[in-house]
């Protein structure tokens, strides 16, 4: 088979395991959000162009799956991909272990003000309904926990294995 199809595969899996198995377990460990995850890796591992098209494809895959907004999950994970690649260029130089941890909860934060926002502006618009905010950001408390494990363990694994994240000096012309 063709790599493409491969990586078009293993996002599909990847998928797969966030919305049947990630999802159904115990509470607190389903905040743990694996799509989130592997886009912050592409961004950081790839290049911006590959964690843009994951980033659509997960999000084109959420909003057939999910009951919001067709194309909520998309606009959310496209944009949060932006915005963590900017941090990414901006301050963070280096692929140490807090570039890791700092640019997942920024791409979380992101994406989930984001959602969060457009769902609470259809709520308000459509039914006059509002969330209770102290629920939210426990919720995101515990994304953010869960992430930033996760991704500290995913950052240890690379570093042992591959040559990919050892440091290197930047030459300023």
């Amino acid at each position: 088979m063709p790599p493409k199809i491969l990586k078009f595969f293993f996002l599909v899996i990847i998928f797969v395991v966030q919305v049947s198995f990630i999802s159904a377990l115990p509470y607190p460990f389903f905040y743990f959000d694996f799509i989130i995850i592997s886009i912050v890796l592409a961004l950081i591992l790839s290049g911006p162009e590959s964690s843009i098209l994951i980033s659509l494809l997960f999000g084109v895959l959420l909003d057939i799956y999910s009951f919001n907004l067709f194309g909520l999950h998309a606009v959310s994970l496209l944009a949060a991909a932006v915005i963590t690649y900017f941090s990414l260029i901006k301050f963070f130089t280096n692929r140490s272990a807090y570039a890791f941890v700092f640019l997942a909860l920024i791409f979380t934060l992101s994406y989930e003000f984001i959602r969060g926002a457009a769902i609470f502006l259809i709520n308000f618009v459509t039914k006059g309904e509002t969330l209770f905010i102290g629920d939210y950001l426990i919720n995101l408390g515990y994304k953010f926990f869960f992430n930033a494990l996760f991704i500290l363990i995913i950052f240890h694994l690379i570093n042992y294995f591959s040559k990919k994240l050892k440091p290197f000096f930047i030459i300023r012309k």
